[in-house]
């Protein structure tokens, strides 16, 4: 619903919130309705105050979708002067369709009580729908297997989650220890927060808890994948390269 959320609107841009009930949505969903879209995407703000710890990895996911296709961002920006920018992704196309969106994830490096987190809804009057918004918060640390040319997900001791080759050409190979390698689903996202590869459970190869994504039919780019159970959750980004 609307709790804590607030609409910040400038240029003579103008927006009201409201808790509706929309089809697609469980319950009910936080409808913005943008009388005056302003000229930029900065000029609508949906946001409330989300402190910021220097160390941690904040991802962020949600359901949207809008009156007509329209693109929206995401920010996280110092609430007091200088109003710093600490994260900002300013190119999501949203649908007319109700779609999960992220995890967009943000590697933080500096703490900050008076940060706030905005959904930036300016440059077009289009309805945006947004329900199930989730800021996660976690502690990350990687190392470098130089002989394996792989990168460690997670706590460097137990390699929980081993990626490699990165960049990765044809295939990219993801090891899991036997803690989290039972029941597990890992996602390929694009940069618009679409996920273009998915695959649940692992097959056991070679005696290891290894799962093989073919990539040759990916675009080149930067891509995040996520691995992820009941109890576990780590991105990482990867290059596809051709």
């Amino acid at each position: 619903n609307t709790d804590n959320w607030s609409i910040y609107a400038s240029s003579g841009a103008a927006a009201s919130i409201a808790s509706v009930t929309q089809t697609g949505y469980s319950g009910k969903a936080c409808k913005a309705t943008i009388t005056n879209a302003g000229t930029s995407i900065w000029n609508v703000q949906m946001r409330q105050n989300i402190p910021l710890v220097n160390g941690k990895t904040y991802s962020i996911s949600f359901k949207a979708s809008a009156a007509s296709a329209r693109t929206i961002g995401l920010l996280f920006m110092k609430g007091i002067s200088p109003y710093t920018t600490n994260y900002l992704n300013s190119n999501i196309s949203i649908t007319t369709t109700p779609t999960v969106y992220g995890p967009f994830t943000y590697q933080c490096n500096v703490t900050d009580n008076n940060n706030f987190f905005a959904f930036l809804l300016g440059g077009s009057t289009s309805s945006v729908y947004i329900d199930d918004v989730s800021i996660t918060e976690s502690t990350t640390k990687s190392a470098v297997i130089s002989n394996a040319k792989a990168e460690v997900i997670g706590d460097a001791i137990s390699n929980e989650v081993i990626m490699y080759p990165n960049p990765a050409t044809d295939v990219l190979n993801i090891q899991l220890s036997a803690k989290i390698a039972e029941k597990v689903t890992v996602n390929v996202i694009d940069l618009q927060g679409r996920v273009v590869s998915s695959i649940k459970q692992t097959t056991e190869i070679e005696g290891t808890n290894r799962i093989a994504i073919d990539v040759q039919t990916l675009k080149p780019g930067t891509y995040i994948v996520n691995v992820a159970t009941s109890e576990y959750s780590k991105s990482k980004i990867v290059v596809i390269n051709k």
